[in-house]
């Protein structure tokens, strides 16, 4: 299984000279640089995936999938690596035409590791026990759409609806004449008149209680029916939920994970009192250290990567972090006993270097608020991690956090935030009055923000998805491809100043935290207007003017194929590596509690390749 670099046959020896090149730690698979040995795995995966035509054929692969490679070394001492997919290549149970044309009848793979457990195999429980639920929900589903019950229900609603017409008048009857005896009594009526006004009463509701009891019998064989098909539905619908949960329970029990130390533990056990996620297990990292583990290979480096069509931020060939809501417990619990990776990727991934004595880059300051320009790498405000900077940290440690003129001592509140990798211009109030009326802008969307942003690749109408509604006077695209009114790309950026709006629903991907994926069911509505400035060298240079705020907002809809499809530079969560985050927030405007109408710009950092069309003066008022 495990596979030289070249020849995918057996390993490379492992001499002094190559051991003193491998890494001294393991991964971090949650924050990570992928090692040039992973990468050199990883082409050769791509080259093999491209180069099998059963799995191009069969399309097992669909828009794409998540794929990881194992660098490791082997009993033997020889080092190589191994592959593994995430979820299924769609396994076949029952051969398709084109499957008895190529000669096969299931799908299998020796190129990659085993799932940690194949619930598709022969000696598994599975196929049996979702066979019964799958009988169960067929039987349901007849039991609902039982023509004889349903003609049993309507017979007894027009018993009801025929009987209650019935007693709703002798109802009424009975009302009149209860009002006749009341004005009797209060004109001081006796005799006889009144005692057969009583009487007629007393039959009157005789008459209704006989109706009633002659509805409830001409109900009774109905109800006794229906009664007996209700039994039967929920018989069989709480049948079907214990055995799905036993089946779950006994599927998270036959997925049992080792560590380094070799000990082993289920899925249960690892997510303690909350149910694993669907598909926990299944990814490419955990089938990889179980299979080393139980081969008696020696983890040195690991990776995760995309292979095939762009989607939802993922990019042919790059490589990203695992997973934290279905990987997280498991890949916390297999580590252990490996001297893994410490350093946090992410958090010293595209800072700005700060001097020991920083001084923060106020923009703008009075006795009512403050406004900085952030540096990339550092927080808004504190998080998890204490060694983390954090920009109101930066500013307190620098004396900027006095009490302020009024007297009072509540020191400085963000009023928003920027991401860790961001950077530019940060507000914060001086004043709980000053801090709500800030608030209030920004939640009625008063407040007008630019950012400059360099995406990766080249933004234009074709490229972009349904998500993008273009300005009437963007240029459309000719049958061959060209610009209708400019020959080049370039050229019409410049000659048209494009410009458009993003419009995508988000929400939190809870299973791939922090990432936002796009709802249209759930998702928050998130609107960004931009302007493409210029195009050169397979980037462009955009401004975005983002009119929600949400969560990654920005990143998720330059990302996705159906926003403008060209992730930022840099964006480790939605794009690939480079520098930094190539995002800068420049402009704010708003109102000064006290002051009036106010803009605010942060100068562009050096490290940042903007054009000069792109810069704004700095100015206040």
């Amino acid at each position: 299984m495990i596979k030289n670099f070249l020849t995918n046959r057996g390993g490379t020896p492992i001499t002094p000279e190559l051991r003193e090149s491998l890494p001294d730690t393991f991964t971090n698979p949650f924050s990570y640089s992928p090692h040039p040995l992973c990468r050199e795995a990883m082409m050769d995966v791509c080259s093999y995936l491209d180069s099998n035509s059963r799995i191009s054929k069969l399309g097992l692969l669909g828009d794409g999938k998540m794929f990881g490679v194992l660098v490791a070394e082997s009993p033997e001492g020889e080092l190589g690596y191994l592959a593994a997919y995430s979820g299924v290549l769609d396994y076949l149970t029952v051969p398709s035409p084109l499957d008895m044309e190529l000669g096969i009848g299931r799908v299998e793979e020796p190129f990659f590791v085993p799932p940690v457990y194949d619930l598709t195999s022969q000696e598994s429980f599975f196929p049996e026990e979702e066979r019964e639920i799958t009988s169960l929900n067929d039987y349901i589903n007849d039991l609902v759409h039982d023509s004889f019950a349903q003609g049993v229900s309507e017979r007894m609603e027009e018993i009801r609806e025929a009987y209650k017409a019935e007693i709703d008048s002798l109802q009424q009857k009975y009302e009149e004449g209860k009002a006749k005896r009341d004005a009797l009594r209060e004109a001081g009526a006796e005799g006889a008149e009144l005692e057969a006004l009583i009487k007629e009463s007393q039959f009157q509701k005789g008459e209704i209680r006989r109706a009633t009891k002659r509805m409830k019998e001409e109900l009774e064989p109905y109800e006794l029916e229906w009664n007996g098909h209700l039994q039967a539905l929920e018989s069989a619908r709480k049948e079907r939920r214990e055995k799905s949960a036993a089946l779950q329970k006994k599927i998270f029990d036959h997925f049992s994970f080792l560590n380094a130390r070799g000990e082993e533990r289920s899925l249960l056990k690892i997510f303690g009192d909350f149910v694993p996620p669907a598909g926990a297990g299944e990814c490419a990292a955990p089938r990889l250290l179980q299979y080393a583990y139980l081969h008696g290979y020696k983890p040195i480096a690991m990776g995760e990567f995309w292979y095939g069509t762009e989607k939802l931020g993922r990019r042919n060939w790059e490589f990203y972090p695992s997973c934290k809501g279905k990987c997280g417990p498991i890949l916390r619990h297999m580590l252990q006993g490996l001297k893994v990776d410490s350093t946090s990727f992410h958090t010293s991934y595209g800072c700005d270097p700060l001097p020991d004595k920083y001084t923060p880059e106020i923009i703008y300051e009075d006795e009512y608020l403050l406004a900085v320009n952030k540096p990339a790498g550092v927080l808004s405000v504190p998080g998890k991690d204490a060694a983390e900077k954090n920009m109101l940290q930066l500013l307190e440690t620098a004396g900027a956090s006095q009490d302020n003129a009024g007297g009072g001592t509540g020191g400085l509140t963000v009023v928003h935030r920027l991401d860790m990798h961001t950077s530019g211009i940060l507000l914060f109030a001086k004043t709980e009055q000053v801090y709500k009326e800030l608030q209030r802008q920004f939640l009625q969307r008063k407040v007008e923000k630019c950012y400059l942003a360099v995406l990766d690749g080249e933004v234009s109408p074709s490229r972009s998805g349904s998500g993008v509604i273009w300005d009437s006077d963007t240029p459309s695209l000719s049958e061959d491809g060209a610009f209708v009114g400019g020959d080049s790309l370039a050229g019409w950026v410049h000659s048209s100043g494009a410009r458009g709006t993003i419009s995508l629903p988000l929400a939190a991907d809870y299973e791939n935290r922090p990432l936002q994926c796009v709802d249209y069911s759930g998702g928050k509505l998130a609107i960004t207007k931009f302007e493409v400035v210029s195009v050169a060298g397979g980037k462009s240079f955009v401004k975005f003017y983002p009119v929600t705020g949400r969560t990654h907002q920005l990143r998720a809809h330059a990302a996705h194929a159906d926003g403008l499809n060209t992730p930022i530079e840099g964006d480790l969560l939605y794009g690939r590596l480079s520098q930094r985050l190539m995002l800068h927030a420049h402009t704010l405007k708003f109102e000064h509690p006290i002051l009036g109408a106010m803009e605010l710009v942060a100068p562009i950092p050096p490290n940042l390749p903007f054009p000069p069309q792109m810069h704004t003066q700095t100015r206040t008022k």
